[in-house]
């Protein structure tokens, strides 16, 4: 498969790793049952999230962003994603960090899907300009790694309503997950 930034090939991989870590020293520390193991490249997915109890799994896509979202604050009204991720089905949900590796956006492909798609020009990493398909959708949250325990929160709304789209954004009404020691995960 051709890397279309082979440059970023290595910055990909670490920001993937510090979230991996970040991810899972929370789910740890806060008794959650999610866990992110480490992934071998395939060149399909960046990995994925297992519900501890019940053994179901999200698999994602991760992008570290490199211009355009450097730190919190998204500074776009929809998050774009790449058609050649959108047609692989065994993924579910996107990932994006930002430059800084201090907070990110997450969408589900099943809201990319209906979203709009348009051709959109791109620089591939020896400068030249491809014609892609681009999906978007205005349905995406963002987090600080300082708040991970509020994603994971959505992810385990995900998990029990088995719903893998915006309708598990909604985290802070009165039937929300807790993150506290009252958390019930025995669905």
């Amino acid at each position: 498969m051709a890397m279309k930034h082979p440059d970023q090939y290595q910055p990909h991989n670490t920001a993937l790793e510090k979230f991996r870590k970040i991810f899972n020293a929370e789910a740890k520390k806060k008794g959650i049952p999610l866990y992110m193991p480490a992934s071998e490249e395939n060149y399909v997915d960046d990995g994925k999230i297992i519900h501890t109890l019940t053994q179901q799994e999200i698999i994602f896509d991760f992008e570290k962003r490199h211009c355009h979202y450097i730190t919190y604050g998204f500074p776009f009204d929809d998050l774009g994603q790449f058609g050649r991720k959108t047609t692989k089905l065994k993924i579910s949900l996107s990932i994006q960090c930002n430059k800084n590796e201090d907070s990110f956006v997450v969408a589900w492909q099943e809201d990319f899907r209906k979203g709009k798609n348009k051709k959109v020009g791109c620089k591939t990493g020896s400068g030249d300009t491809e014609q892609v398909d681009r999906w978007s959708t205005t349905k995406f949250k963002e987090f600080r790694y300082s708040e991970m325990d509020k994603f994971q929160e959505m992810l385990l709304r995900a998990f029990k309503n088995n719903t893998f789209n915006a309708s598990c954004f909604k985290i802070d009404n009165k039937d929300e997950v807790e993150t506290s020691s009252k958390i019930e995960f025995a669905w």
